[in-house]
């Protein structure tokens, strides 16, 4: 529930629940119904049986069952797909593209065969943008775990940001591992800096999440393919970021090598 503290924010919530009711993709939560009582503006989503990637990878909630890595894998392959249809196929003649600002394992919720599904888009926000550089916001919101340097640094979105975000989602799922521990908030990106070291070494698969080690031998060149393409959309630069449609055709190589 949002609590809009003007006319003029209702205005532009009203605006982006417009934008909500537009998107449709399987890959999303779809937005059943909203409600605006005096001002207290309430989203009604579908609710999915299997909770959220989180809940099963740290264990909270009703989910905690490890996933699988062909689970993991094509969770995520669902979210990147969610993600380029917000940014390419859900823009208008404006070229405005659809900005999800809040990409992390607990927005991933899971359906009865454990699909993707990207949601909870309080955040959500068309932006206009022109070569890559985007309207800027007056204020800075997200989940700072998960939040582009950049955007906190300039206030400046783009769809680098949501790469970003979601760079470190294909590390946080491949490893098992939060962007920062708990309560160490100075140590932000220090998972990114541990897989960079292991990576230097030639050795990112030691960062893999215990549970999967069964499963490292059938799936190692593809569990390397993720921890690697994570990388690639964390570089501190925007420009040197992949785009979404570059992550996807990374994931889903068959080749066994990045360089093949």
């Amino acid at each position: 529930m949002r609590q809009p503290t003007s006319r003029r924010n209702q205005k532009n919530y009203v605006h982006e629940i417009e934008t909500l009711c537009q998107l449709r993709h399987k890959n999303l939560l779809s937005l059943i119904g909203w409600c605006d009582d005096n001002g207290r503006l309430l989203l009604v989503y579908e609710l999915e049986p299997n909770g959220s990637v989180s809940d099963h990878l740290h264990g909270s909630g009703d989910g905690g069952g490890t996933l699988t890595w062909p689970q993991r894998y094509n969770i995520l392959l669902g979210v990147a797909t969610a993600i380029d249809y917000l940014h390419n196929g859900a823009y208008d003649s404006a070229r405005r593209y659809v900005l999800h600002r809040d990409i992390k394992p607990s927005n991933v919720m899971l359906g009865e065969g454990f699909e993707a599904k990207l949601g909870d888009f309080g955040l959500v926000r068309q932006v206009s943008c022109h070569d890559g550089v985007c309207t800027p916001c007056t204020t800075v919101i997200g989940s700072m775990d998960y939040m582009d340097p950049r955007y906190i640094e300039t206030g400046t979105l783009s769809p680098a940001s949501d790469i970003y975000s979601f760079g470190l989602v294909l590390l946080e799922v491949a490893t098992g591992v939060r962007p920062v521990v708990p309560g160490r908030a100075s140590n932000r990106n220090n998972l990114i800096a541990a897989i960079k070291e292991s990576y230097s070494r030639d050795a990112i698969l030691e960062m893999l999440d215990e549970r999967m080690r069964g499963e490292l031998k059938q799936w190692r060149w593809q569990m390397e393919r993720v921890m690697v393409t994570g990388l690639m959309c964390v570089e501190e630069e925007r420009d040197k970021r992949p785009s979404i449609k570059d992550v996807i055709n990374l994931l889903a190589k068959q080749e066994q090598s990045l360089t093949s």
